[in-house]
């Protein structure tokens, strides 16, 4: 990207949105949608690959012990496997004209420094926060490459990127959505899974008509979810946590990460992730971190493997999302393991995905 640069990117947003952006400040614009948190004193760093924007990674600045170098290593880490991918990264917290910002400006130079060193092609933008008519500048021509950013909740790429993503305040926020539900609720949710499990002790785990009907149960609080407005109640937190620890049912689950209840997919995840109890949470924390992983939100899925590996250390959708992570394999590539659910789907009868 050039100052004298004609050249439009064409972005496929996550949940296929298509998005036209000309400039950098419509990119950064987007930022809040793409995590689902206004950041602060952060890199973030977007890959785009043949137009799509694959990977969006949060970094937090705010800690005075962070280094360049490592958070360069970091952000090298999950690039790693990006290849032929176009890296934007935009340091927010970042104003030249504020005396104020110098120290922290510091660690952002380094940064850049650190990039170019490495080899990394990576374009670095600064901005002093994300909201409508705020100073965006580019690191290498500061003085001559710089616009305003539109209003975040209104221009067209942010519609488009926005589906039903919730933009909350800040990563703490964003956080507080997994946490787990006061004890007494939990417990009172587990004592009923024991229950349920103990009254349907002679269901057969592997018979298929069994596994349709879970299915069918998780698909349908999928769809409802598009419009439910109460909490689901302490039954259906039951039911479902019963039914995505059916490994298959829970497998199976994950072809919806490909269809058109994606997002409500990821509301239902969000809500049990928070309401199931250990180690039953799990289950919809791992597949909240699949899906957000799929639609490059590495911050998203971060957190919901916390969440998946603390109710369950060794588990196994958790360890190999977390994996992909950490190795930098492209989403892409990962989405390979959804595709594989909804042919196995499609063979069992579920055509409805």
């Amino acid at each position: 990207m050039t100052d004298d640069s004609a050249e439009t990117v064409h972005v496929d947003a996550p949940r296929h949105a298509s998005v036209e952006l000309s400039d950098p400040g419509r990119l950064i614009a987007v930022i809040p949608h793409l995590i689902g948190f206004q950041p602060t004193d952060a890199l973030v760093l977007i890959a785009l690959h043949h137009g799509d924007i694959v990977v969006t990674a949060w970094y937090d600045l705010s800690d005075a012990s962070t280094s360049a170098r490592g958070l360069a290593d970091e952000v090298a880490a999950t690039t790693r496997h990006l290849h032929d991918a176009v890296f934007v990264a935009c340091i927010v917290g970042d104003d030249p004209d504020q005396a104020n910002t110098q120290g922290r400006r510091l660690l952002h130079k380094q940064l850049v420094t650190t990039f170019a060193t490495q080899n990394r092609d990576i374009h670095v933008y600064g901005v002093r926060d994300v909201s409508a008519g705020a100073r965006w500048f580019d690191y290498s021509l500061p003085d001559h490459r710089h616009g305003t950013l539109p209003d975040p909740d209104i221009s067209p790429a942010a519609t488009a990127a926005a589906h039903d993503t919730v933009v909350h305040p800040s990563y703490e926020a964003l956080a507080a959505t997994l946490e787990p539900d006061n004890t007494d609720d939990v417990t009172r949710r587990s004592n009923l899974i024991d229950s349920i499990l103990t009254n349907t002790a002679n269901t057969s785990a592997g018979d298929k008509g069994e596994t349709r009907r879970l299915l069918a149960l998780v698909r349908k609080h999928i769809e409802q979810a598009a419009h439910r407005v109460d909490p689901l109640t302490d039954r259906e937190v039951a039911e479902l946590a019963i039914a995505l620890s059916n490994l298959e049912v829970r497998d199976l689950a994950l072809a919806f990460a490909l269809g058109e209840h994606a997002a409500h997919a990821e509301q239902l995840w969000t809500e049990l992730t928070r309401k199931a109890p250990a180690p039953e949470r799990a289950e919809p924390a791992a597949l909240l971190a699949m899906f957000a992983y799929l639609r490059g939100n590495v911050t998203l899925a971060r957190l919901a493997l916390r969440q998946a590996e603390t109710a369950h250390p060794t588990h196994r959708l958790a360890t190999l999302t977390r994996i992909a992570i950490t190795v930098g394999m492209s989403p892409v590539r990962f989405r390979r393991v959804a595709e594989f659910a909804e042919e196995r789907a499609t063979l069992l009868g579920e055509d409805r995905l």
